[in-house]
């Protein structure tokens, strides 16, 4: 097992108090890199097979890695994600990602259709094989996504696995990034992104595209209501444009 921990600007003593506490731990600094860049650099820095995430704001379960690992044993699999709680600290209301979870209805294999509608985990609850991150070049630093793009390109070429229980505990306060100001533009870059990397591996059949305007058609017209990526999830998702289980 390895560490890295990358403290990407913070201002309240993070890595003094890390080095101080636990100085077996390798701890770097970002200065401002955001989300994609501060998990490249602990990336480019890892020995291990395997990568895993970890969020500020969230909480692995005790059997968080080993279940990952496991998964990641099967024959073809790359790459792999478990169940996640989140916790909205406003309103404290919960919910699982994906919403719907039962022991034989996790999406596995070629999840890339069902991934392009929607994001279905978070990078705390993802795994994948340290080579095959590199081979793709790792996050890419856009304002807003980064994740979902880079799960949907790994899942065109790759096989993923998943663990049908809850792994990881997610917290949302004000400061988290799905409780951000988000803006329409911003939004419909990221759906944009995602058609492409859809386009450019022939998996875009009528209906997808179908599906991919009846969304962007929404997001132009509702998307300035939105004040966060959570406004939009829960927007789409009374408006029938998550499909269930999602």
């Amino acid at each position: 097992m390895e560490l890295i921990i990358v403290d990407d600007g913070s201002k309240d003593g993070t890595t003094d108090w890390v080095k101080r506490r636990f100085p077996g731990v390798k701890v770097v600094t970002g200065g401002g890199l955001g989300p994609a860049g501060a998990r490249n650099k602990g990336a480019q820095l890892a020995s291990g097979e395997i990568l895993m995430f970890l969020d500020s704001d969230d909480i692995w379960h005790k059997d968080h890695a080993l279940s990952l690992y496991e998964v990641l044993k099967e024959p073809g699999v790359r790459a792999a994600y478990g169940v996640t709680k989140t916790i909205d600290l406003d309103t404290g209301n919960t919910f699982l990602i994906p919403r719907k979870v039962h022991a034989t209805a996790l999406f596995t294999g070629n999840i890339s259709r069902m991934l392009a509608m929607w994001c279905f985990f978070v990078p705390s609850s993802f795994a994948i094989k340290r080579e095959f991150f590199y081979s793709l070049g790792g996050f890419p630093e856009t304002e807003m996504g980064e994740d979902w793009l880079f799960f949907l390109t790994c899942s065109v070429v790759c096989k993923f696995g998943a663990v049908p229980r809850v792994i990881t505990t997610r917290r949302l306060n004000p400061t988290s990034i799905c409780k951000r100001m988000v803006s329409k533009e911003r939004i419909l870059a990221l759906v944009d992104g995602l058609e492409r990397i859809m386009a450019d591996n022939d998996l875009l059949d009528v209906e997808l595209e179908k599906f991919f305007a009846k969304r962007r058609k929404f997001i132009e017209r509702e998307g300035e209501n939105w004040k966060s990526v959570q406004d939009w999830y829960l927007a789409m998702l009374e408006n029938g444009l998550i499909p269930d289980g999602l």
